[in-house]
């Protein structure tokens, strides 16, 4: 299991915060939200996710930013561009 960091159970209260506020403006009972586990590789693999559907950051460049390694034909193809 990894490590939970301060930073990260502070940005964990922030989203539940908002969260539950913006829940309780339309009504409803903001004691039911809850903000589901995750880690913070998730955010770096919604990034590259993101980035390449949306913003249109070309594969090696996204793997590049998470400081992945490429090997075999990717590799090839990603230094010959």
């Amino acid at each position: 299991m990894a490590k939970v960091t301060t930073p990260k159970r502070r940005l964990d209260a922030a989203m539940l915060e908002i969260s539950r506020k913006e829940v309780g403006e339309r009504g409803e009972n903001p004691e039911a939200v809850s903000i589901p586990e995750w880690s913070l590789h998730d955010l770096r693999r919604t990034l590259v996710s993101l980035g390449g559907d949306e913003l249109g950051i070309l594969p090696h460049i996204g793997e590049a930013l998470l400081a992945h390694t490429q090997r075999g034909v990717a590799a090839q193809g990603a230094a010959n561009q």
